[in-house]
């Protein structure tokens, strides 16, 4: 168990850069609906990035993650490539930003944190991402300390029946990755049923530099359903199921000696979800959502899993919500509604076994007044998680565009709270019952403007973020005056920054892009919080040179950042990758590309002793039924 904890702790504790036209920063209101948290394409909200599905399409990504990284102030660690991945907004801790899809939450429960796993993620059925930064708790749950990120599935199509193929393959190593999907529409149903498949013969998680010569491959496959039944106008009901299995070859640790022969992780997780609405008179619009997730970690050897000696972390997550929303003449949206959350996980290691459950309750109502140049968003929750104490969040965020000069004037503010994980309070080995709940108050301002009709846009963002109880890893003194090794409350951390974002489109066939964020991050000694990069910086240029032929190349830079103890150094350095692909569409039933990673081969490490992967080459085909 201690080898399992050890390898999940290394990116628990974590500290994200995207193209001009990766980024769609014209969205507005923030609305808790079915599936998206924007419904108003008049302003960027604060904080907010939407990366559509054209955005993505462009980039041709192997993972979620790859995705991700191009979003300013998001931070993403891996332990070794392709292996556990973990995501931090604007410094905060992992666990602390809710992942959702389609608005249901999907965190594991049985993790460290409950941060879900991002390399389990499935790429195929992705139509639109939606990150919202800062402390937006109120308005979407209380894992939303320090941000959300909402991941919209695609639907059906325009005709009855459509189908598309889609083969992608290494061509200097052994990779591949094929998904297929039927779907369709008519006047009352939405359908799509589909699947992929992925094989990645991958490197040494532990990196080779340190002589650590086994290799780790990579398997993974999904498969995924949805309907969508509208027998009226005024009623809608839809219904997804996706499951993923997942077996990744692993590594005990990093640096010297991490190498752990025939030891793997094998992964399968179902999430659906079920939703109803109606609308009353264009008026009123109830819905109930209802989301479970079932998460299944299994740990071991060929030799354990085969007389089931291996560990097993499973976890259940219930969700249930009630929503109203109230449109009042075009320009104030009423919302209110009740959250249920029932979580469950079961442990079995060769030290223990333990099973732990808890309820969670929330009620919250917000509005949303557009009038005019002003648009204001007011959210209020207050929430109750298990046995800690009921406790309020709010949330407020504005923004005032100035039309003539094309500026808009942007300012949030809000707290946060979320309680500790069942596992960081009842493991046996490292919990602590007498955790308290994480809190957190952010604030930023910022605006955007755009200049020569538009040709040249730029924004800044400065952030602040407190935290107080932080739930951290290591050794502390208990109430009884022992010395132990686990989980603690740290008070007194922050994080503080800017992001600058550019673009500008000088000719219609070209844009150049560049991001970049500084990020302070400090512990309560006064130092800075580890894996937390100072600066990182991303420069893209997208070139449509003739019909139907697509360039994109992305440069990006990462500053060093202290180290973990639990890393064999003292700093993780520096690193910069490039990246391009070329994509052409043959006609409207085919289409090719060619991608490089890395194409530098640079040698980096995103945590020190982990290996990443060298340049790599691949070519794809995409067809069209």
């Amino acid at each position: 168990m201690k080898k399992v904890f050890l390898y999940v702790l290394f990116v628990s504790i974590v500290p994200l850069n995207i193209n001009a036209q990766d980024i769609d920063n014209h969205t507005t209101q923030v609305v808790i609906t079915a599936d998206s948290i924007n419904s108003n394409p008049n302003y960027a909200e604060v904080g907010s990035t939407i990366i559509t599905n054209e955005n993505i399409v462009n980039m041709t990504p192997n993972s979620f993650d790859e995705i991700l990284r191009k979003v300013p102030g998001i931070i993403i660690k891996q332990n070794g490539a392709g292996k556990l991945t973990s995501i931090s907004i604007r410094g905060g801790n992992s666990g602390t930003s809710l992942i959702m899809i389609d608005g249901i939450p999907i965190n594991d429960i049985a993790s460290i944190n409950n941060d879900i796993d991002l390399s389990t993620i499935p790429i195929d059925n992705i139509e639109q991402i939606e990150v919202i930064k800062g402390a937006v708790g109120a308005s979407f749950g209380s894992n939303a300390l320090n941000g959300v990120v909402n991941i919209i599935t695609k639907k059906g199509g325009k005709k009855i029946v459509q189908s598309n193929i889609n083969l992608q393959s290494a061509l200097n190593n052994i990779f591949i990755n094929g998904n297929g999907v039927i779907y369709g529409s008519n006047n009352i149903i939405d359908y799509r049923i589909g699947g992929s498949m992925s094989y990645d013969e991958g490197i040494s998680a532990a990196s080779y530099k340190y002589g650590n010569k086994e290799q780790d491959p990579d398997a993974m496959m999904h498969w995924y359903g949805y309907l969508n039944v509208k027998p009226t106008d005024d009623l809608t009901t839809s219904f997804n199921i996706d499951y993923t299995v997942r077996n990744s070859d692993i590594d005990g640790a990093g640096g010297f000696n991490g190498d752990v022969i025939d030891y793997m992780q094998k992964t399968n997780r179902i999430s659906s979800y079920w939703k109803t609405q109606y609308i009353y008179n264009d008026i009123w619009e109830p819905s109930i959502n209802i989301g479970y997730t079932y998460s299944d970690r299994l740990y071991g050897t060929s030799t354990s899993f085969s007389n089931n000696t291996h560990d097993i972390f499973d976890g259940h997550n219930l969700f249930v919500n009630l929503n109203n929303n109230v449109y009042i003449k075009d320009i104030f949206i009423l919302t209110a509604g009740l959250d249920y959350e029932y979580n469950k996980i079961y442990t079995s290691t060769n030290l223990t076994k333990s099973i732990k459950d808890r309820n969670n309750y929330a009620v919250y109502i917000q509005g949303n007044l557009d009038y005019k140049n002003l648009n204001i968003i007011l959210a209020i929750r207050g929430q109750k998680e298990g046995l800690t104490p009921f406790i309020p969040t709010v949330r407020l965020s504005s923004i005032y565009d100035i039309k003539k000069i094309d500026l808009q004037l942007k300012f949030a503010i809000g707290t946060g709270a979320n309680a500790p994980s069942l596992y960081q309070l009842f493991d046996p080995v490292y919990g602590n019952n007498t955790l308290k709940l994480q809190e957190s108050f952010s604030y930023e301002i910022g605006f955007a403007n755009g200049l020569f009709n538009k040709k040249l846009v730029y924004g800044i963002s400065w952030f602040n973020n407190f935290y107080n109880n932080t739930i951290a890893y290591g050794t502390y003194i208990d109430k009884d005056q022992n010395i132990k090794t686990g989980f603690y409350n740290e008070s007194n951390t922050k994080t503080r920054g800017v992001e600058v974002e550019l673009s500008i489109y000088p000719i219609k066939w070209i844009d150049f892009n560049i991001y970049y964020t500084y990020l302070q991050s400090l512990g309560r000694d006064g130092n800075p919080l580890s894996r937390r990069p100072e600066h990182q910086i991303q420069a893209n240029i997208n070139i449509n040179p003739i019909t139907n032929l697509y360039i994109t190349t992305s440069l990006l830079y990462v500053g060093e950042s202290v180290a973990t103890i639990y890393e064999h150094t003292n700093i993780n350095d520096d690193y910069i990758l490039l990246n391009a692909t070329i994509r052409y569409i043959i006609n409207d039933n085919i289409e090719v590309y060619l991608k490089g990673t890395n194409l530098t081969n640079s040698y980096y490490e995103e945590i020190a002793g982990y290996g990443t992967k060298g340049l790599e080459i691949f070519a794809g085909l995409k067809i069209n039924i």
